[in-house]
């Protein structure tokens, strides 16, 4: 969490990282949101609300990709 943050926060300092959160978040909330409001989101999430996602989305389906000239040799 706490790296999380620090990040988030660091990367509130440069300019194009900020700019292009901005049209991120143009494009997902229609509005620009405050550093501050995406930290608190994150500080919110609990060890309960991470339990509820994944049982909601269990991991039981995974899938490879691989791209490139030549198939991959097992």
């Amino acid at each position: 969490m706490t790296g999380i943050t620090s990040r988030k926060s660091r990367q509130a300092d440069l300019t194009q990282a900020r700019a292009s959160e901005i049209g991120n978040d143009l494009m997902h909330f229609g509005r620009p949101v405050p550093i501050a409001e995406k930290l608190d989101a994150v500080r919110a999430v609990t060890i309960e609300d991470i339990r509820r996602y994944l049982g909601a989305h269990p991991r039981d389906a995974l899938s490879v990709l691989t791209l490139g000239p030549q198939a991959l040799a097992s």
